[in-house]
C-alpha cells in the first residue's frame, strides 16, 4: 500500500516537470531518443488537461508530489530496482521519477531493433557451428524451396494449398541434435507433413511430395498413414484443431509424431544422418488444405520434453517485458483504488516510462503469446481494470506500435482459442472469446482488427469450437448409453447435461461478439467480409447443387456462424414487431442496386434472362439503398442453406448409425443367448461380432451426446425456427412479379430448415416448443400457396416442395394447422394438388393424398412398432428403374375428413373425376408392370441380383399399394366416378372406361397374385420381407367393400361386370378375397388387429353378394345368347350400343369413349366424328 505521507506538501516545481527528467544518453538513436521525450512530456500535458485551470495555475510539481512520495510509489511499482544489484548507482540518491530513467536502464538492458539484428547476425554462426542449424534466425517456410502453388500470409507461417498437390520447405535445416515443429490444422484433408534434405527435394513433382522419396519422410493423419518411398499405417485420424508434432532427432536417427502432445511413437528409425545430410521442415498439401506452422516464433502448444523449438525463444525480452508487466499491474491496481490527485501524475508518468521502454517489444508473437495474453486474462480480469490497460495501450504506445500489437494480439488470442479443447468448465475458451469481444468493443482497437486484411481468417479462428475425441470424450462421457442398455442411463443424461451448460456458455459468446460486429459501426465491413466469404464458398462448391464440395470444417464455421447471427439478430430484435424482421423484395429486384450473388438462380429462373424479359418491370421500380437487415437475412439465409443444413443432416445420420449399432449388438445378443452350446465355433465368432459391435456402439453413444448437446441441441432448435419464421414473412409480403426475381435459395432454405426440425430435432421438443402453432400455421400458408405454384420454374424445388409437403401432411399437428387455415387457402391447396396431377409428381402428391385417408382405408394400418420410428421412403430416382430415399417419421394414421370432403368436391365438377382417374389407372399400370418385371429378374437372376434391383422392386411395389389405396379412396368418396349406372339422370360415360379398367385391373392383379410364391404363415414372398402380399390383397379387396358400404347398387353392377369378364376364376378370386380374413386374423394379436371384426362381417357381405350375382348371371346366361352381329365390333364383348356420326359406324359406348380421349376419327374409315349417338334413341 501507499505510504499516508504522499499528500505531504512540499512545493519545489511545475505541472510540467517531465522537462526536468534527466534524460541519459544510450545506444538509441536520436529519433528514439526524441519520441521517448515527447511521449512523457504529452502524458504531462495529458494530467494538465485533467485538471482544472485554477489547480494548475496554484499547484506545482512539488505540491502534487514530494521526493518522499515518489519514492514510496515508485517502491511499489518497481519492485524489482530493490532486489537487482545495480553497478554505477549512487544509493544517496533518492528514486524519484528524474533519476527512474536511470535506474530503470541500468536495472534491466532493453534490447533494440538493431541490437536484435547484431546479434542474429553472430547467432546464425554459432548456431550452424554448436547446434547444427544452417539458416536465419527466424525460421519460414520458404516460397523460393516450394513446388506448386500455395497462399502464404505475411509471416510465411500460414500457408494454403492451391494446387493438385503442393510442396514447400523451410528457410532452415538441421544436421545434428534433437527439434521439432508444430502443425496447426485448420482443415483435416491429405498432407503429408515431415522432413526432406536437399536433394529428395529436387525430385518432388505436383503428384509427388514429402514422403514419396528416399531421403524425406511424412506422416498423413487423413489416411493414416506414414510415408517413406511407400505408404505404412501409422498413427491416428487427424481433425480440424488438431496439433501435430514433428520431431526429429538428428543423434540417433529418428522421427516421431505427436497429435496434441500425445505420442503416435517413433515413425521412422532409418533415418540418415552425419556428413553431407541435413534436414529441412517440409510440408505437402492437397488442394484447399490449409495449416500454420509454429517452428518457434510462439510458444509450444503441446511441448515434448528433450526437443527444442527451431527458432530461440527471445530469452532476454521475455524478462524485461515480464518485469515491466508486474510493474503495469502495480499502477494499474494503485490507480483504480485510490482518489487522489497525484495518483493521476504518478500513473502518467510511470505508464509513459514502462512503455518507452517495451513498446517495440510488444508486438513480438512469443511475448504476446507467453506473457501478455496471461496478463490481461488472469491480472486484468475485471472490466474496469482491462479497460485501463488498454487506455493505457492506446496511449503511450506509437501508431506503428500500436498497430503491431493490437493486430498480433487479436491473432494470437484466435489462435490459442481455436486449439482450447473442450472441457466441462470452458473456462480458457471464454476468457478468450471476452477478451476478443472487449477488443473488439475498444473503438482503437476494432479499427485496426476489422481494417486488417486477415480479419476474416482470424474471426473464422473464433468461431470454431473442437470437440473431444479418443480418451478425452471417455472422460467427459464416462458410461456409454444406447436404447435397450438401461445400466448406465443415468449417468449418461448427466454427462450430457454438463456437455450443453458449456456449450451455451461458449454460445453465448459467439453471439456477443457478432453483436459488437453487427450492431456496431463495423458492420459494413463485416457485411463485406461476409460476402467475401460466401463467394469462396460458393466457388469451392461450384454450384448450389453440388454442396458435397464444401469442407466439413467449413460446415461446422457457418453452423457456429449462423448461430451466432441469428441468437444475435433474435436477442437485439425482441423490442420490434416480428412483421418489420423481414428481406424486403427491393434488396433483390430494385434496378439500381446490385444485389449480392446477383447471377444465383431465382424462383423464376436464371437472373440475366428475367432482367431482359421483365425489363418494363424492372424500370418501374424505385430507386432505394440496400437494406442492412435484409442484407444480413439474405446471407444468413444463404448460409444455411450452404453449410448448416447439410452438417445437420450429417449429425443426425451418425446418431442413427449409433441406433443401428445398438439394434445389431441387440440381435447378436439374442443369437448367442439362443445358440446350442455343442456350437463352440459358432458361438466364439458371435462373440467376436458382439465384441467389435459393443466397442463401435460404446463411441458412437459417446460421440452421439457430444452432437445431440452440439449440433442437434434445444439452443440450435431455436435459432432454426426464428430464422424460419423470417424467412416465412419473406416469401409471404412477395407479390407479383417480384416473386420471381426471389432468390431460388430462400426456397430451398424454408424447406430444408423444415425439413431439419422435422427429421433432425427431438418430435417431442418441436411439438411443445412454443413457437410451434404459429410456425405450423405459416407453413400450412405457405404450403397452400406455393405446392404447384406456377411462377416457380426450378424442377428441383417443386420437387422438394412437394416432398416437403408429404411430410408436413404426416404428423397430426401440421395436418390440423393446415384443416385451420381459411377454406380459401384449404381450397387452393387441394384443388393445386388434383389439379397438377401427372406422370411427373405422381409419386410425391400421391403419398400426399394418401395421408389423408390411411387410417380409414380397409385394413389399412400396422403394427404398434411400426410407427415412431424413422422409416426410409423409396422413390422413383433420377435414372430410370432406379430407387432413392426419403427418410419420414411415420406416426399412427391420422385421416382428414375435411381434405377427403375436398377432395370429393373436387372430383365431382364436370371433367376432373375423368381426366384424374385416367393418370392414376394409368400410373398404377406402370408401377404394376414395373413390380412384375423387376421380380422376374430377380428370380431369373437369384444368385446375382444387384441391391439396385431389389430396391426398385420394393419401391414399385410401394408405389403399387398406394395407387391402389388411391382407387380405393376415389370409391370410398365418389362411386358414380368409378362404376357406371345406365339407368342414372346423369349418365357419364367416362365412369364405364373407369369400370372397365377397374375390372382389368382386379383380375390382372388378381391372376398376378396366384403366381406369387407365398409363405403358409407369413404370407411374404420369399427373399423380402418388407413386400407383404396381404396389403394388396387388402387395398383390392378395400375398394369393394367400400363400393358395396357406399352403393351397393353400383356393387351388382361392377360384379356383374368382372364375373363375365374373361380371365375371371370365381374360385381363384374367392381364395383372394378370404386371405385378408384368415391370414390378417392370423397376424391379430391383443395389441393390435390387423382386420377388425366389422371388416370381417363386411368381407363376408362382399362374398354373399358375389354368390347371388354369379348365380343370377349363370341363370340368365341359359336364357339369352347375344348374336355375333350384335356385339362391338372392337372389343367383342359388350353389344352395339353407339352410332358415329356422320359415317353411322358404331361400337359398345366404353371403346368409342375410350377412343375420343386420344383421337377423333373414326376406327374404320377415319372420318372425323361430330357426334356420337345412343343405339336405342339415336341422341347425340
Amino acid at each position: 500500500m501507499m505510504d499516508s505521507s504522499l499528500e505531504s506538501d512540499d512545493l519545489s516545481g511545475d505541472v510540467t516537470a517531465p522537462r526536468h527528467i534527466e534524460l541519459p544518453s544510450s545506444s538509441r538513436s536520436s529519433t528514439r531518443d526524441a519520441k521517448r521525450q515527447l511521449r512523457i512530456v504529452e502524458s504531462s500535458e495529458t494530467l494538465r488537461n485533467t485538471l482544472s485551470p485554477e489547480l494548475c495555475s496554484s499547484l506545482s510539481f512539488g505540491a502534487l508530489s514530494s521526493t518522499h512520495d515518489q519514492t514510496c510509489f515508485l517502491q511499489e511499482v518497481f519492485p524489482f530496482l530493490y532486489t537487482q544489484n545495480v553497478e554505477d548507482f549512487n544509493s544517496e540518491k533518492p528514486l524519484n521519477f528524474n533519476s527512474l530513467d536511470l535506474r530503470l536502464r541500468q536495472t534491466i538492458s532493453v534490447p533494440t531493433p538493431t541490437d536484435q539484428f547484431k546479434d542474429n547476425v553472430v547467432d546464425m554462426k554459432k548456431r550452424a557451428e554448436v547446434d547444427g542449424v544452417l539458416g536465419p534466425a527466424v525460421v519460414r517456410m520458404d516460397p523460393g524451396r516450394s513446388m506448386g502453388y500455395f497462399v502464404y500470409s505475411q509471416d510465411k507461417l500460414d500457408i494454403e494449398g492451391k494446387s493438385n498437390f503442393s510442396t514447400c520447405c523451410a528457410n532452415t535445416a538441421l544436421t545434428k541434435g534433437r527439434w521439432m515443429y508444430e502443425v496447426l490444422l485448420l482443415s483435416r484433408g491429405i498432407m503429408q507433413l515431415g522432413w526432406t534434405t536437399p536433394n529428395s527435394f529436387a525430385n518432388f513433382t505436383t503428384q509427388e511430395g514429402v514422403g514419396d522419396t528416399e531421403n524425406s519422410f511424412a506422416f498423413d493423419g487423413k489416411r493414416i498413414k506414414k510415408w517413406n518411398k511407400g505408404a505404412v499405417e501409422y498413427g491416428e485420424e487427424w481433425n480440424v484443431g488438431d496439433v501435430i508434432g514433428c520431431a526429429i532427432d538428428l543423434d540417433v536417427g529418428t522421427i516421431s509424431y505427436y497429435r496434441n502432445g500425445v505420442s503416435l511413437g517413433v515413425a521412422f528409425a532409418n533415418v540418415k544422418t552425419g556428413t553431407g545430410f541435413a534436414y529441412f521442415p517440409a510440408v505437402s498439401l492437397s488442394f484447399e488444405e490449409h495449416i500454420r506452422i509454429n517452428f518457434g516464433d510462439r510458444p509450444f502448444n503441446y511441448k515434448v520434453d528433450g526437443y527444442e523449438p527451431i527458432q530461440e525463444y527471445p530469452a532476454e525480452e521475455i524478462y524485461c517485458v515480464d518485469q515491466y508487466l508486474v510493474s503495469i499491474n502495480n499502477i494499474l491496481k494503485i490507480h483504480l483504488n485510490s482518489s487522489k490527485t497525484n495518483n493521476l501524475y504518478y500513473y502518467q508518468i510511470s505508464m509513459a516510462h514502462i512503455f518507452d521502454k517495451i513498446g517495440h517489444l510488444l508486438g513480438n508473437p512469443y511475448i504476446i503469446h507467453s506473457l501478455i495474453v496471461p496478463f490481461i486474462t488472469e491480472k486484468c480480469q475485471l472490466p474496469e481494470k482491462r479497460a485501463k490497460f488498454f487506455e493505457a495501450i492506446t496511449t503511450f504506445l506509437d501508431e506503428w506500435e500500436l498497430n503491431h500489437f493490437v493486430d498480433e494480439l487479436f491473432h494470437t488470442v484466435a489462435l490459442i482459442s481455436y486449439c482450447c479443447i473442450y472441457s466441462n468448465q470452458p473456462t480458457q475458451k471464454i476468457q478468450l472469446l471476452q477478451l476478443a469481444i472487449d477488443m473488439l468493443a475498444n473503438n482503437e482497437f476494432s479499427d485496426i482488427i476489422v481494417n486488417s486484411p486477415l480479419f476474416g481468417h482470424r474471426f473464422m479462428l473464433f468461431l470454431h469450437f473442437k470437440g473431444p475425441d479418443g480418451q478425452l470424450l471417455s472422460s467427459v462421457v464416462p458410461h456409454a448409453w444406447w436404447p435397450g442398455n438401461e445400466e448406465h442411463k443415468e449417468s449418461f443424461e448427466h454427462a450430457t447435461k454438463n456437455i450443453y451448460g458449456a456449450i451455451k456458455q461458449v454460445e453465448a459468446m459467439f453471439a456477443k461478439m457478432l453483436d459488437i460486429l453487427i450492431s456496431g459501426r463495423h458492420l459494413k465491413k463485416f457485411l463485406a467480409y461476409l460476402n467475401e466469404f460466401i463467394s469462396h464458398i460458393l466457388a469451392v462448391a461450384v454450384s448450389l447443387s453440388n454442396l458435397r464440395n464444401i469442407p466439413i470444417h467449413q460446415q461446422a464455421f457457418m453452423s457456429n456462424l449462423f448461430l451466432a447471427i441469428s441468437r444475435s439478430l433474435a436477442e437485439n430484435t425482441t423490442h420490434m414487431s416480428a412483421s418489420r424482421i423481414f428481406i424486403r423484395p427491393a434488396y433483390y429486384t430494385t434496378k439500381n442496386v446490385q444485389c449480392d450473388f446477383s447471377e444465383l438462380p431465382r424462383v423464376g429462373g436464371n437472373h440475366s434472362h428475367l432482367k431482359k424479359e421483365f425489363k418494363d418491370f424492372l424500370a418501374n421500380l424505385e430507386e432505394t439503398e440496400i437494406d442492412d437487415m435484409s442484407h444480413i437475412l439474405n446471407n444468413t439465409a444463404l448460409l444455411f442453406h450452404l453449410g448448416v443444413y447439410r452438417r445437420l443432416l450429417s449429425a443426425d445420420l451418425f446418431c442413427r448409425e449409433m441406433t443401428d449399432h445398438a439394434a445389431h449388438l441387440q440381435a447378436v445378443q439374442e443369437k448367442i443367448k439362443i445358440c446350442p452350446p455343442g456350437e463352440k465355433e459358432v458361438l466364439e465368432d458371435l462373440k467376436q461380432c458382439e465384441a467389435v459391435l459393443e466397442k463401435d456402439t460404446i463411441t458412437t453413444s459417446r460421440m452421439t451426446a457430444w452432437i445431440k448437446t452440439v449440433i442437434l441441441s434445444e439452443n440450435r432448435m431455436n435459432d432454426i425456427i426464428w430464422m424460419l419464421r423470417t424467412l416465412l414473412r419473406s416469401v409471404d409480403i412477395v407479390e407479383g412479379d417480384a416473386f420471381i426475381f426471389m432468390p431460388e435459395f430462400y426456397m430451398m432454405a424454408i424447406l430444408n430448415m423444415y425439413r431439419a426440425l422435422q427429421e433432425c430435432f427431438p418430435q417431442k421438443a418441436l411439438v411443445k416448443h412454443r413457437q410451434a402453432p404459429a410456425l405450423f400455421r405459416e407453413l400450412a400458408h405457405f404450403f397452400a400457396k406455393h405446392i404447384c405454384n406456377p411462377q416457380i420454374k426450378s424442377i428441383d424445388v417443386k420437387d422438394h416442395i412437394l416432398q416437403s409437403s408429404v411430410i408436413f401432411v404426416n404428423y397430426p399437428q401440421t395436418l390440423q394447422a393446415l384443416e385451420r387455415l381459411p377454406e380459401v387457402d384449404c381450397d387452393l391447396f387441394m384443388s393445386s394438388i388434383v389439379a397438377s396431377y401427372s406422370k411427373a409428381n405422381y409419386v410425391h402428391l400421391s403419398r400426399m393424398l394418401i395421408r389423408f385417408w390411411k387410417g380409414h382405408g380397409f385394413a389399412y394400418r400396422d403394427p404398434p412398432e411400426y410407427y415412431n420410428k424413422r422409416h426410409e421412403v423409396l422413390l422413383p430416382g433420377v435414372l430410370a428403374g432406379t430407387a432413392c430415399y426419403m427418410s419420414v417419421y411415420e406416426i399412427e394414421p391420422n385421416p382428414s375428413v375435411k381434405y377427403q370432403n375436398l377432395f370429393s368436391t373436387f372430383l365431382a365438377k364436370e371433367g376432373n373425376g375423368a381426366k384424374f382417374t385416367n393418370i392414376v389407372f394409368n400410373q398404377l399400370n406402370s408401377c404394376l408392370t414395373e413390380f412384375m418385371n423387376s421380380r422376374k429378374d430377380i428370380r431369373k437372376n437369384q444368385s446375382s441380383y444387384t441391391s439396385l434391383v431389389e430396391r426398385s422392386c420394393l419401391m414399385w411395389y410401394d408405389l403399387t399399394i398406394i395407387l391402389v389405396r388411391f382407387l380405393e379412396m376415389i370409391t370410398a368418396l365418389s362411386p358414380q366416378i368409378m362404376v357406371a349406372n345406365p339407368d342414372a339422370m346423369m349418365y357419364d360415360p367416362t365412369s364405364e372406361i373407369n369400370m372397365e379398367r377397374l375390372v382389368q385391373l382386379v383380375i390382372q392383379i388378381m391372376n398376378r397374385n396366384k403366381q406369387l410364391v407365398l409363405t403358409e404363415d407369413t404370407f411374404i414372398i420369399q427373399r423380402f420381407s418388407t413386400i407383404d402380399i396381404l396389403k394388396l390383397n387388402c387395398s383390392v379387396t378395400g375398394i369393394l367393400v367400400h363400393l358395396n358400404r357406399n352403393a351397393p347398387f353400383l356393387t351388382e353392377i361392377f360384379l356383374n361386370k368382372l364375373i363375365t369378364e374373361r380371365g375371371f376364376d370365381m374360385a381363384v378370386f374367392q381364395n383372394f378375397i378370404n386371405a385378408t380374413k384368415t391370414v390378417g386374423h392370423r397376424r391379430s394379436r391383443e395389441d393390435f388387429e390387423y382386420i377388425s371384426p366389422g371388416e370381417v362381417a363386411e368381407v363376408d357381405a362382399l362374398l354373399l353378394k358375389l354368390e347371388e350375382v354369379h348365380r343370377n348371371i349363370l341363370v340368365e346366361s341359359r336364357q339369352s345368347v347375344v348374336s355375333d352381329d350384335d356385339l362391338c365390333p372392337i372389343c367383342y364383348d359388350r353389344s352395339i350400343s353407339s352410332v358415329f356420326k356422320p359415317c353411322g359406324h358404331s361400337s359398345c359406348r366404353a371403346c368409342i369413349t375410350m377412343h375420343l380421349y386420344n383421337s377423333k376419327e373414326c376406327f374404320f374409315c377415319k372420318t372425323a366424328i361430330e357426334s356420337v349417338s345412343n343405339l336405342e334413341d339415336k341422341t347425340s
